[in-house]
């Protein structure tokens, strides 16, 4: 009788969890201002006439957990997301508004933002839009330590800024935890300000166990930065890692920038022409990271920035970092302006803490930049197998004031007549140098 009452029991929930998955819905909203049938979402003919009539929740008919909601035809208001899904079963907003023999497209003009009415911050999958901005970011959720945007997806959407000021950008989640933006286009037509923004300003943490991933996106023409991935504050270091990986970041003021990160990895990006003209806001580095640690920048294709292909920078407020790993990437024609030392890898701190340990500089090929590589004030490690061509003005590897314990072996330096190696208090040897 026990087992036979226990078989009940799961053959029970099992039921209930098919009949679940079964009353996944496929819903529809078109543009407000029209009557659609019966307009409650139920098919293409019978579509909710505007975001505001959409019915979000758990019941039939209502937008919730494994349900997509396809968006159909061009909005100009912003749909905000107030359901979450699941782990199991994700909410869908989908552009590619099929409906039937109908394949209205792509064609998608609106913008998302996702916030806890009561919990529209988890498990949305945002797809296949075409989405303009207007004051803030086009996409947006706003989490918390309690409620962080978790185990959302963004990806396919084209984003066009359409309005300038410092607020306005293409995708901005706070406080993400298991976060992926992918295959995006985002065009800042020099009005927006941020691309992409993975940020916890206000110091509430990244879950613990979060990894955030942004890949394979195409980033332009946003005047302040491609990519930032913004951590805690100064007083609230944990490690949260993510990584950047396979885009394209190209004429924006910056192109991908760590702060207060640790333990990202930033790898085959292809960076190039960010401020190469100095007309807007931000300082045109390829790659960047400030009080940030345990990073790993590997495999990147860096080029033609204004000022540097890559600069981690510290001070006393970084974190303890176990290491910086800097391999196999391809920096050249980096400083583009006429500000001079401006090296295609510069790891440097402002700060009196000689303190910043096992910082590998292995691998790169450098061309044509100002001056290779340089390393400046409490930065150990090795400078091993790179290859430094034709630096224009300054050096191949410059060993600054400060910088102690490092070993700088195995490197090919033509230099044109400039110096190879300048060093101050360092160990060198075995390097080759070739100069002409």
């Amino acid at each position: 009788l026990m087992i036979k009452t226990l078989l009940a029991h799961v053959l029970f929930l099992i039921s209930l969890s098919l009949s679940a998955i079964a009353c996944a819905e496929d819903l529809f909203v078109r543009p407000s201002g029209s009557s659609y049938g019966l307009g409650d979402g139920s098919s293409y003919e019978n579509a909710f006439s505007g975001f505001s009539t959409v019915m979000w929740g758990e019941a039939q008919g209502q937008v919730g957990p494994g349900d997509t909601l396809y968006v159909c035809g061009d909005h100009l208001s912003m749909l905000t997301v107030r359901w979450a899904g699941t782990a199991q079963q994700p909410i869908v907003i989908d552009g590619n508004c099929h409906a039937g023999s109908i394949n209205v497209g792509n064609n998608a003009t609106m913008a998302i933002e996702q916030r806890a009415v009561p919990e529209g911050r988890s498990y949305i999958i945002v797809q296949n839009l075409r989405l303009t901005g207007g004051t803030s970011a086009t996409i947006h959720c706003n989490g918390s330590a309690s409620g962080p945007c978790r185990g959302n997806v963004y990806a396919n959407n084209t984003i066009t800024a359409t309005k300038r000021g410092d607020g306005v950008g293409g995708i901005a989640i706070r406080n993400p935890s298991y976060v992926t933006i992918k295959g995006n286009t985002l065009y800042g037509a020099n009005l927006g300000a941020k691309g992409i923004t993975l940020d916890d300003p206000i110091g509430q943490k990244f879950p613990s166990n979060s990894f955030n991933v942004i890949e394979h996106n195409r980033v332009h023409g946003w005047y302040w930065y491609g990519i930032r991935f913004l951590g805690l504050s100064d007083t609230q270091q944990i490690e949260y890692p993510g990584r950047i990986s396979y885009n394209d970041v190209y004429n924006n003021g910056d192109g991908i920038y760590h702060f207060r990160t640790k333990g990202v990895i930033t790898e085959y990006n292809t960076v190039h022409h960010n401020n190469d003209t100095s007309t807007i806001l931000g300082e045109g580095y390829g790659m960047a990271s400030t009080r940030s640690a345990n990073g790993i920048w590997r495999g990147n294709i860096v080029f033609s920035n204004r000022t540097k292909g890559l600069e981690p920078w510290y001070d006393d407020l970084t974190p303890p970092s176990d290491y910086t790993y800097i391999l196999n990437n391809v920096f050249y024609d980096n400083g583009t302006g006429n500000e001079p030392f401006h090296c295609a890898i510069h790891v440097s701190n402002s700060g009196q803490n000689f303190n910043f340990p096992n910082t590998f500089i292995l691998g790169n090929l450098v061309r044509g930049s100002k001056c290779g590589i340089s390393v400046y004030r409490g930065v150990s490690g090795v400078i091993a197998n790179n290859t430094v061509v034709n630096p224009e003005k300054e050096t191949g590897i410059f060993l600054g004031t400060g910088s102690s314990n490092l070993l700088v072996v195995n490197n090919v330096l033509s230099t044109g007549g400039v110096a190879g190696i300048w060093a101050s208090n360092n160990g060198v040897g075995g390097n080759i140098v070739i100069s002409h």
